[in-house]
């Protein structure tokens, strides 16, 4: 809608500018006293007063710098054309339905599975790296936690201080899978496929637990979960 209502703005000033630098009076040349030749070639200037004469009565003069009716008739239309394409633009978007967020829980089941794609022991650091991101973005947004931007120590000690019943029992679940992401990050502690599927277990967990009860998980999220062999259907766990 920003676009829209600035490439309108500058089109209409273009128009116009081009039209009144068109249609604006030309400056006439200015004159100079009538010259004559003088004795030796000399250019001499002619006395207005000696040759003064009545000059003969002349007719009407039209002014150059009047604008004919055509060109203000095309700088309103065009004026009123800008001012319709604004009108509709405006009345476009408002009607525009918005699309709601999309719920904190979805995002982190979508994050989730794009990690299952390194759950193997030589990407530990990438898989550990996108789990953490994806808990700590769900926690900041489901519970306005700072997670993103502070340490382990930090987040663990702000949780509390949510205050939700759901996700009290969760805590010491968060701890653990924070702190085994951060090894695996920090100091390059490389995990055995079956120690990645628990941590994908508790991070599901924790997520599908503590989400809100009124957004009820999408079937295009839970599908993926679903299929992966080695983890449960409910939870998301390591048989």
């Amino acid at each position: 809608m920003g676009r829209s209502r600035l490439y309108i703005v500058v089109a209409a000033a273009i128009v116009i500018f081009r039209l009144t630098a068109w249609a604006a009076p030309a400056k006439p040349a200015p004159t100079l006293p009538a010259q004559q030749a003088g004795p030796g070639g000399q250019i001499q200037a002619v006395d207005p007063a000696a040759d003064a004469q009545l000059a003969d009565i002349r007719g009407p003069i039209r002014l150059r710098g009047a604008w004919p009716w055509w060109a203000w008739a095309l700088i309103a239309g065009v004026s009123a054309l800008c001012l319709s394409a604004y009108w509709l633009v405006r009345r476009h978007n408002r009607r525009r339905p918005v699309a709601p967020p999309r719920p904190a829980h979805e995002i982190a089941f979508s994050q989730l599975n794009t990690a299952r794609k390194y759950m193997q022991f030589e990407d530990s650091a990438r898989f550990c790296r996108l789990v953490s991101r994806a808990v700590r973005q769900y926690l900041a947004q489901r519970f306005e936690n700072a997670a993103l931007g502070h340490t382990t120590d930090e987040c663990l000690a702000a949780l509390p201080a949510a205050g939700h019943h759901r996700l009290q029992p969760f805590i010491p679940s968060i701890g653990r899978l924070l702190h085994d992401c951060d090894l695996a990050k920090f100091a390059r502690q490389r995990y055995p496929r079956p120690h990645l599927e628990q941590i994908m277990d508790q991070a599901w967990q924790i997520v599908d637990q503590t989400r809100a009860p009124q957004q009820p998980a999408n079937a295009e999220i839970r599908a993926p979960h679903s299929s992966v062999p080695a983890l449960a259907t409910q939870s998301g766990g390591a048989q």
